[in-house]
């Protein structure tokens, strides 16, 4: 995560909390996931990806942990969102039980989508971690049961067993995972209905 800054032609400046986007198995940086900071009352002002990013196929991608990235082909987990923002509260959340299961181990990644899962994203990072497990950690509306059920679909049509994707449901009355985080429970959008179970699914 960095800082980013802006200057318009007026001579103001905005600053942006910055998450670069890079393709799965590759450094270049392709973009960057782009996050206001809070106002007075705790709101993000803008959210979205910098102009020029290539948001149909680059990712946030962190190693809680770690610096460098592991090698793609020895990553066991990757836990998917919609945000980086999202990413974090849900590690603050889940740390331990998430980062001690015995499918995750030591090797196991959060990416971002930056919004709407493209098909160029789930296909590199599929393809670049054939072994590991996918957690998804979408919102809980109807937007992010939609992405769940299309990734399901994705990555069966690309030959990924169907145990190693999962989804990772949020508590019914929590949106996203930041609202999780900060318990607010008055979401008022499209009715929050719980996902539907699945075998083997994750504990929070």
């Amino acid at each position: 995560m960095k800082v980013s800054y802006k200057k318009r032609d007026d001579g103001k400046q905005f600053g942006n909390l910055s998450f670069p986007l890079t393709i799965p198995g590759n450094k270049t940086v392709v973009g960057m996931e782009l996050r206001g900071f809070p106002n007075r009352e705790g709101k993000s002002s803008f959210k979205g990806m910098a102009a020029g990013s290539n948001s149909a196929e680059g990712l946030w991608i962190a190693y809680p942990g770690h610096d460098e990235l592991p090698p793609m082909d020895k990553v066991t987990g990757v836990a998917w969102f919609e945000s980086a923002y999202d990413a974090m509260a849900f590690y603050q959340i889940n740390e331990r039980s998430f980062l001690g299961r015995p499918d995750l181990a030591e090797n196991a990644l959060f990416v971002s989508t930056g919004g709407t899962p493209t098909d160029g994203q789930m296909c590199n990072m599929l393809k670049a971690t054939p072994g590991a497990h996918h957690f998804l950690c979408f919102d809980n509306d109807k937007a992010g049961r939609e992405f769940c059920a299309h990734f399901h679909r994705f990555a069966e049509s690309i030959g990924i067993p169907a145990e190693n994707v999962k989804d990772f449901p949020l508590l019914p009355y929590y949106k996203d995972w930041n609202d999780a985080l900060q318990q607010k429970t008055n979401y008022t959008g499209d009715e929050v209905i719980p996902l539907e179970p699945k075998e083997q699914e994750p504990e929070v």
